[in-house]
């Protein structure tokens, strides 16, 4: 079995095409940005657009042609996130992420209880 290195690029970026779909769904469903990054999607958007360069420079097309519709995607998710975005006072904003704090601090996220007891039941077995 011969499959190129090309072949292989192409099913991995294929795979991460299709990953990237239920972010945008999950945008356009929920209609909410402020948990998205539009820094961070935006420095994205400028890399790939420079990669998208590059490719074009050496002349790569597999590599354009991923390399575009990850721009498009990127630029995609930038668009919306500032659609979404909500227009908050100074007042609000501060309220909000206060309340965000509360709440994220409200889940737990490891149970120190939990495994404490696990270790000593394996340790009175072990004896």
């Amino acid at each position: 079995m011969n499959i190129s290195i090309q072949t292989i690029y192409l099913i991995s970026a294929s795979i991460g095409i299709l990953a990237m779909i239920p972010q945008i769904r999950k945008l356009m469903i929920i209609k909410q940005s402020d948990g998205f990054s539009l820094t961070t999607w935006s420095v994205w958007v400028c890399c790939q657009s420079i990669s998208f360069l590059y490719a074009s420079s050496i002349g790569a097309t597999a590599y354009m042609y991923v390399n575009a519709t990850f721009v498009v995607f990127y630029a995609t998710m930038v668009f919306l996130i500032f659609k979404y975005r909500k227009r908050r006072g100074l007042v609000e904003t501060i309220a909000y992420w206060r309340q965000r704090g509360r709440e994220e601090k409200r889940q737990v996220v490891f149970n120190s209880d939990h495994l404490v007891s696990s270790l000593r039941a394996l340790k009175s077995r072990g004896q």
